[in-house]
């Protein structure tokens, strides 16, 4: 009797453990995968040439060039990111060689809806590597979804990385008192 106690016990314990790892199985790979509103992002932007050339000022110690406009396709591995990129380009180069600071407004516009948001980054010299964060909202199909992307210049085209998610980003936390 009590070796066919401790025989079901063990059976037991077995199916329990069993039952575990393919809930944690199921879940790493719904988790990989991402759902139907969050996903992970990685694909390659072209380089794109500007549709307006926008202005350039010549301010002390740097040049600003303001409101340079591009468009390109994007290709994502994410169809909800896949369309047609335009972006407003505004940059301060510093005379001293030290590179370049890059804000600008960036959206993506394909057919069942859109992405709208801004842009940050900066450029290196000499060769001038580009790199940004890209924060979009979107609209259409993809309302109550955000995007933040990492754009990095890998010297032929943007290794893009990123992420599509649900809401909006967290709020910032308050500023430290100490």
């Amino acid at each position: 009797m009590r070796t066919l106690r401790l025989a079901m016990a063990g059976t037991i314990i077995l199916a329990l453990l069993e039952g575990m790892v393919a809930v944690t199985l199921a879940e790493t790979e719904s988790s990989a995968q991402g759902s139907a509103e969050s996903a992970p992002l990685s694909f390659t932007l072209p380089y794109a040439s500007p549709i307006d050339s926008g202005t350039v000022e010549s301010l002390e110690g740097r040049i600003r060039y303001l409101d340079n406009a591009y468009r390109m396709p994007v290709e994502a591995n994410d169809p909800r990111l896949s369309g047609e990129l335009w972006s407003i380009h505004s940059w301060d180069t510093y005379r001293d060689s030290q590179g370049s600071v890059i804000v600008g407004r960036a959206g993506i516009d394909n057919e069942t809806g859109a992405w709208q948001g801004t842009f940050h980054g900066y450029a290196t010299p000499p060769s001038e590597r580009i790199y940004y964060q890209m924060d979009l909202s979107g609209e259409g199909d993809y309302e109550g979804l955000s995007a933040m992307l990492f754009i990095i210049d890998n010297g032929t085209s943007f290794d893009v990385e990123g992420m599509v998610f649900s809401g909006e980003l967290p709020p910032l936390p308050e500023p430290s008192t100490e």
